[in-house]
């Protein structure tokens, strides 16, 4: 019964039908495990099946190779990168890169 990291939900649009998955963190014990991958699913298929969305979207930090390898493997697609995006707490300029994965993408 030990909590090994969280993901959220974000940014829901009932009117366009499209949420965002993301702030995500998983405990180093448990990176690379997996662990990721199947909360991503988890979280698909709701969003799909129970919430019955056309879109769900992720960001992450351009430089965050981990992050971005697994929304690929989770089937989202890149759409493009938000250049200086975010000002970070230490003053570094983010840029920003969208993915997003469509149901009928998700079910074929």
């Amino acid at each position: 019964g030990r909590i090994i990291g969280s993901t959220s939900f974000g940014n829901y649009s009932e009117k366009d039908q499209r949420i965002e998955i993301g702030w995500t963190w998983l405990g180093k014990d448990f990176q690379g495990n997996g662990y990721n991958f199947q909360a991503k699913v988890l979280l698909l298929n709701y969003c799909f099946k129970t919430l019955a969305l056309e879109r769900v979207e992720a960001k992450t930090d351009v430089l965050n190779r981990a992050a971005r390898n697994s929304l690929l493997k989770s089937g989202f697609v890149e759409e493009g990168i938000l250049r200086s995006h975010t000002l970070l707490t230490n003053n570094r300029r983010r840029d920003t890169i969208y993915y997003s994965i469509l149901k009928a993408e998700y079910f074929q």
